[in-house]
């Protein structure tokens, strides 16, 4: 149905709706002042701090930190939708067995949340793009092994002033000098033409252009127009990165284009695939990667 709308007229009724909808909750929702970001260990414990990008953040003693698998390195990314729907756990419960690190969007955490990654035993950090109800709410990226480093981004929906997050992170990685950088990303959605889209996008960017290493970069980037594709598409290919190809894709889509998705250098995939799912409004994605043969001899000699 959403197909037969004209995109101009989809451009102003989203807004506007998304505006009301802001409105409703207006004393329900808090933006914190501060990069709010929660830091969840295997163990539970649970703490914040503040980890703007754009500052020098401490970070944890690199060498010391447990590493993931070269040979066989499992990314799914996933806007599980405020875990909102009946079955979700038990969706992320399968995903999560079989996978070394999830890059989820609209994590809201909950109590059903933190439990769910509680009994996976994940490292997790998530930067709250806004509070709902006391309950943070933005990008999640959980791990088997911890991240040393860790940054965020946030950047405010024109229309809503609700911002969206992005959360970088940092692994390292069994047979390798180099870490992994995760860059996990919700795309700012509701505006007319892309410039804030385009600043959250090169911010993103900035940061893994000062990455030496691998990177994923993975997200709901809400790229529901071809400027939107476009732009993403230039970015990424400036950076080096290449996509991630599904043979059998079954993402979501919206106006026809697909909104979510993975981007890789530095690394190969050995599997691709979409999941259809009835637990959130958009299927996860998952890759398995591992890092180049010659690189990883080289890097134990």
């Amino acid at each position: 149905m959403l197909r037969t709308v004209p995109r101009k007229i989809i451009a102003v009724v989203v807004p506007a709706f998304a505006a009301m909808v802001t409105a409703t909750l207006f004393g329900c929702v808090t933006i914190p002042t501060d990069h709010r970001t929660l830091h969840g260990d295997a163990r539970g414990f649970v703490r914040v701090a503040s980890a703007p990008c754009a500052q020098a953040t401490a970070a944890l003693d690199r060498e010391t930190v447990p590493t993931l698998d070269a040979e066989r390195l499992r990314v799914l990314t996933w806007n599980i939708h405020r875990a909102s729907h009946p079955n979700w756990r038990e969706d992320f419960t399968k995903f999560a067995r079989d996978h070394d690190v999830l890059a989820l969007q609209e994590a809201y955490l909950t109590d059903d949340l933190y439990g769910a990654l509680w009994d996976q035993r994940y490292h997790w950090r998530l930067t709250a793009a806004f509070q709902l109800f006391n309950v943070d709410a933005g990008v999640l990226t959980a791990s088997r092994a911890p991240a040393y480093r860790t940054c965020s981004l946030r950047r405010a929906e024109p229309w809503l002033r609700v911002p969206k997050s992005a959360l970088a992170t940092s692994y390292r990685i069994a047979g390798l000098n180099e870490s992994l950088l995760v860059a996990n990303l919700h795309g700012v959605n509701f505006t007319i033409g892309i410039t804030a889209f385009r600043e959250q996008v090169e911010a993103v960017a900035s940061v893994i252009a000062d990455h030496r290493g691998p990177v994923v970069l993975a997200g709901d980037f809400n790229t529901w127009s071809e400027a939107r594709r476009l732009l993403l598409e230039s970015t990424v290919a400036r950076l080096g990165l290449e996509p991630v190809r599904l043979a059998d894709d079954h993402r979501t889509r919206f106006l026809g284009e697909p909104v979510d998705g993975m981007y890789y250098r530095g690394l190969e995939v050995t599997a691709a695939v979409a999941h259809p799912v009835t637990s959130s409004d958009h299927n996860p994605i998952s890759v398995t990667f591992r890092a180049p043969t010659a690189t990883v001899v080289a890097q134990r000699l």
